[in-house]
């Protein structure tokens, strides 16, 4: 299984040495070493068996990627997508795209995409949640790893480091990198830097882009406006 001290204490690291001076090779290379132990049968046959069907929940938006809901970061849901997490509902209607199943005390364990074929794990630790996302769960006995998402926040919630990296055709060599770096929070305002990085998959381009913007949240850790200083610099 995922060592969450670990883990914790190496985005911690990653944040100290801010957005633009990370090594996107070193850290895919970290995550494939991190997530390497997790064996899919195991992860299917726990939440199978501790899954509590009376408390499944399902909702829309598939293009809010692979954890829907419970995409972590506010910013770039709000800003680089213009998108709402919306509601959780108990009945599963003609449009949901999102099944979440819960165990017995409440906790999330997986996150269900029949459309897509992927069934994401969740992880939890002090101040940290792990995703991993497997496909095509409905198609192989053991699917590959497609996506994986790390979130560390601080005592009162706020994000410090969120970690998306996106792997296509099931190669983890070179992901898709989104990840946030964000400052302490100060007056109810938070400056997050937004990396961007990775191959693109369809001419195998390298790209780097940094974003800058400054956060101002309201009631409930709810952004309310922003202003965007630093937009798309490429590194």
């Amino acid at each position: 299984m995922l060592d969450m001290q670990k883990i914790s204490a190496h985005l911690d690291a990653l944040r100290a040495q801010g957005a633009a001076a990370l090594n996107i090779s070193a850290l895919s290379a970290w995550l494939r070493q991190a997530f390497s132990g997790l064996d899919y049968a195991a992860l299917r046959a726990f939440a199978d068996r501790e899954a509590d069907p009376a408390a499944t929940r399902y909702s829309m938006g598939q293009n809010m990627g692979y954890l829907g809901y419970y995409a972590p970061s506010d910013v770039r849901l709000r800003i680089t997508t213009n998108m709402r997490r919306g509601r959780l509902t108990r009945v599963r209607g003609n449009n949901d795209c999102y099944i979440y199943e819960y165990g017995k005390d409440g906790a999330l364990l997986r996150i269900l995409m029949p459309d897509t074929s992927t069934a994401t794990y969740h992880f939890v630790g002090k101040g940290l949640r792990c995703f991993a996302a497997f496909a095509p769960y409905t198609r192989s006995d053991a699917p590959g790893i497609c996506n994986i998402v790390l979130a560390r926040y601080d005592g009162d919630g706020y994000p410090k480091i969120i970690v998306d990296a996106l792997y296509y055709g099931g190669n983890m060599e070179q992901p898709w990198m989104e990840i946030d770096v964000d400052e302490p929070p100060q007056d109810g305002a938070q400056t997050c830097w937004l990396l961007t990085a990775g191959e693109d998959p369809r001419d195998g381009a390298l790209h780097r882009y940094l974003t800058g913007v400054r956060v101002h949240y309201g009631e409930k850790r709810r952004i309310v406006d922003w202003d965007m200083f630093l937009e798309q610099t490429r590194l």
